[in-house]
Parts: structure tokens; C-alpha cells; sequence
């Protein structure tokens, strides 16, 4: 069983929308505001670059969604993930390896560098590994402290 990989469209909202729900869950960081993961979708959608997994259904399983954004001291962008996220039941090693060879594609054609992370759900050093498996390398990492 192979994903089928694509650009998301802004058709594909509702179905991603559903998709990402779970995700500030599993995370485990901050509640889910579904009205302003709902503009900040569809505004990812209609103005940044999506990549998405569909199963032999035609479902969406799982996406990455890209926004360019300058870091705080550069004029020049770089394509960072707003999300990742595979559907549990479809985490499998060619959902992610595809949804990262789209990424990449969608950096290429931008000429932007693709920057991509972990956060929250565990299971650090596994995602670690398949993103260095993949051509990524290390840039830094994220550190929590909570009161």
C-alpha cells in the first residue's frame, strides 16, 4: 500500500482540517482553538504550500503544511512546517517519506531552505533519525519549562 502525494488545494480544508484535530492532543502543549486553527488552515491553504498523503481511498492521511517566514534576523525566507502530521492508523514509513519528498519539492521550486521539527507526542529520537535519513540535518532544537 503506496500514498498518492499532491499539493493540498483549498478544496481539501474540511478534510484537513478533520485530519489535524487529534494533533494539539497528542502534542500535549496548549489546547486546541478550533476557530483559529481553522482561519490558520485555511489561510495555509490559500496562501502557503501543503503537502498531502491519500490512502488507496482517496482519503487524506496525512500532510505537511509550509509557510515562508524570514527568521527575526534575515529578509530572506525560509519554508518552515506549520504542522506535520500522519493519521495513526497510516503511520507508516512511505505516508512521512512521501509528505518529506514533497516538502522538499515545494522548497526546491521556491528556492527557499525547509526547515522542519519535532514537537511534543514523544518519540524524539526516532523522528530524529528519519529526518536525518531523509538529507535533513540538525539546526537546533526545542526546550519546555512549564510553571
Amino acid at each position: 500500500m503506496t500514498a498518492s502525494i499532491r499539493r493540498g488545494t483549498p478544496d481539501d480544508f474540511a478534510a484537513l482540517h478533520a485530519l489535524l484535530k487529534p494533533m494539539p492532543t497528542e502534542v500535549g502543549l496548549v489546547p486546541l482553538d478550533e476557530r483559529k486553527a481553522a482561519a490558520f488552515g485555511r489561510e495555509t491553504l490559500e496562501h502557503g504550500r501543503v503537502v498531502v498523503a491519500l490512502n488507496e481511498a482517496g482519503e487524506i492521511v496525512g500532510s505537511i503544511g509550509l509557510r515562508a517566514c524570514p527568521p527575526w534576523y534575515s529578509s530572506a525566507p525560509v519554508l518552515g512546517d506549520a504542522w506535520t502530521y500522519v493519521r495513526q492508523d497510516s503511520r507508516r514509513l512511505d505516508v512521512i517519506a512521501g509528505l518529506l519528498r514533497g516538502a522538499k519539492d515545494q522548497a526546491a521550486q521556491t528556492g527557499m531552505p525547509l526547515l522542519v521539527g519535532t514537537l511534543g507526542g514523544g518519540d524524539h529520537d526516532r523522528k530524529s533519525t528519519l529526518y536525518l535519513r531523509h538529507g535533513f540535518e540538525p539546526a537546533g532544537g526545542f526546550y519546555l519549562w512549564r510553571p
